[in-house]
């Protein structure tokens, strides 16, 4: 029999620094104030949604990993990898180390990513 696990948000920022904490708070309410989302804690990272996920928040020790999926690749020397897994999606990861790293480009791309999946 199968059963969906339920996992909480505590999980993914227990034992993390305390400016990493408020870096991942920061980008949640920053992401928030793009329209409705759900933040939907898994067992290895955290997913925000619509109707689909848009992004993928990877909490670490002292960083925090963002990846989100737009419909063309992006060239920017922020982006730590590109990976192209569809024909017209294409999955950007970055790596935020500061609150300055939540800035308009960051949540441009997010908006965008987001609006995708609300479709």
């Amino acid at each position: 029999m199968h059963t969906c696990a339920v996992y909480n948000l505590d999980r993914h920022l227990t034992g993390k620094s305390p400016a990493v904490v408020a870096m991942y708070h920061l980008l949640a309410g920053q992401v928030g104030e793009l329209g409705a989302v759900e933040i939907v804690p898994m067992k290895s990272s955290i997913l925000f949604r619509v109707k689909t996920a848009f992004a993928t928040v990877s909490v670490r020790r002292n960083w925090v990993d963002v990846y989100f999926s737009l419909r063309s690749r992006y060239s920017n020397a922020r982006f730590r990898n590109v990976v192209q897994v569809s024909a017209a999606r294409f999955v950007h990861g970055v790596r935020l180390e500061s609150p300055e790293d939540i800035d308009e480009e960051l949540l441009g791309w997010l908006s965008k990513a987001r609006a995708l999946s609300a479709l």
